[in-house]
């Protein structure tokens, strides 16, 4: 079994670690959020890499293909969905009264779990298809850290609960449920060059990569002194997301127009 371990698939045993690692540092009593996010953006940077090297080397099998599936069902649906309820249900954590009952997040976080593995099921069977259905899990699961990042430094710059803090908490659940099903909609569709990320596309997965890790090794160095630099960071990142979503969007919107128009 092991022999059948490519180059790539240790990239991808990377990541698993990563998730792994992500999961431990949310329910230690340590709680150490900050970590369990820089780990999960390191598995955003090990997917990358897997995808980089099986190009390269063209190791591309069905073992790898199920492999790396299994893999970000940890890394982008267990570790962000666990540290999505012990964020916002952890009484350490959550100061802003009233709350809402833990079953709420509870539900939201299932949700989401589902829908990414659903997402990715369903890539392993539709890989031949040059068309990209719903929005990929990694990039669902680093724009709901990249909201958690917002939350926690309008709180540190401002040193008290704001308007914002509040919005993103009641909305949360809302936002999470949102994000889940932007995972296995057919309402958002890309084109082969965002299946395979290749173009300028793979430029903007690189850059957000490296720059998702340089934001959080500054959480790390002063999480207060470069408060307001990664509040306004984290919504730059949220606002390529959003530029997806739009794509998608449209994308699907053109593809239906174009059958319908086959149709008449």
């Amino acid at each position: 079994m092991l022999k059948n371990l490519k180059l790539k698939d240790y990239a991808t045993l990377l990541g698993t670690m990563c998730g792994a690692i992500s999961i431990y540092l949310t329910i230690s009593p340590f709680r150490a959020y900050r970590g369990a996010m820089f780990m999960i953006f390191l598995g955003v940077i090990a997917d990358l890499f897997d995808g980089f090297i099986a190009r390269k080397t063209r190791e591309i099998n069905e073992f790898g293909v199920q492999l790396d599936s299994l893999s970000d069902a940890i890394v982008f649906g267990v570790a962000p969905a666990i540290l999505l309820f012990m964020n916002y249900t952890e009484p350490d954590a959550v100061v802003i009264n009233p709350t809402y009952p833990n079953w709420v997040i509870l539900i939201s976080a299932i949700l989401l779990i589902c829908a990414g593995i659903i997402r990715l099921a369903w890539f392993n069977v539709s890989h031949d298809n040059p068309v990209y259905q719903g929005m990929p899990i990694p990039m669902t699961a680093t724009a709901l850290c990249l909201l958690v990042f917002s939350d926690y430094f309008a709180w540190a710059i401002n040193q008290k609960i704001t308007l914002y803090n509040r919005i993103i908490y009641w909305s949360m659940p809302i936002i999470i449920v949102f994000f889940a099903w932007t995972n296995v909609t057919n309402k958002i569709r890309f084109g082969e060059i965002f299946r395979k990320k290749t173009g300028y596309i793979k430029w903007i997965y690189r850059f957000l990569a490296i720059s998702l890790c340089i934001l959080t090794i500054l959480v790390f160095v002063d999480r207060f002194r470069f408060a307001v630099i990664i509040f306004i960071a984290s919504w730059i990142f949220l606002g390529m997301y959003i530029y997806f979503l739009v794509v998608g969007f449209r994308t699907a919107k053109r593809k239906t127009n174009s059958i319908s128009q086959i149709s008449n």
